[in-house]
């Protein structure tokens, strides 16, 4: 629970580049390892189907755009955590253990509360216009989580 007397922390997140990153990182990684280890006529196909599973991957969980992507957190004065997608849909959520800070990126993992329960998996970099939020967010996050007790185990 954040302290009552801190305001809402409202974030927008439609812009994660650190997140881009990661995943052509790893598609590119994908791409080149079968190279290594299988003969020509078949290392371009595996390459192919790792790169497409990825992607679809990433997608699906809304790191590459589309309709679940996460636009906007907030984080309420009364503790709790919101979130906003691409499609205006909004759901509840609750902080996991396995979230952390690093000096200036934050990797936020959350689970939604009702409906099905889904983990949401955001990193967040110094950005052009969240630059204030972050840091408010990092001083936050050390300051109130751990003497709170709202952080819910990974799994279950």
């Amino acid at each position: 629970m954040s302290s009552p007397s801190s305001p809402p922390l409202i974030i927008d997140v439609s812009d994660r580049p650190a997140e881009r990153r990661l995943v052509w990182a790893a598609c590119v990684i994908a791409a080149a390892l079968p190279a290594g280890v299988l003969p020509w006529p078949s290392w371009p196909l595996v390459s192919l189907v790792f790169v497409a599973f990825l992607l679809a991957a990433f997608r699906a969980h809304g790191w590459l755009g589309g309709a679940r992507r996460v636009v906007r957190v907030a984080w309420r004065a009364d503790g709790q955590w919101h979130i906003e997608q691409a499609d205006g849909r909004s759901a509840q959520c609750e902080l996991c253990l396995s979230s952390r800070v690093a000096g200036r990126v934050v990797w936020l993992q959350l689970r939604t509360k009702s409906g099905p329960r889904r983990r949401i998996s955001l990193i967040l970099t110094r950005g052009r216009s969240t630059d204030d939020d972050l840091r408010r967010l990092i001083v936050r996050l050390r300051l109130d989580v751990p003497r709170s007790g709202t952080l819910v185990p990974q799994g279950g």
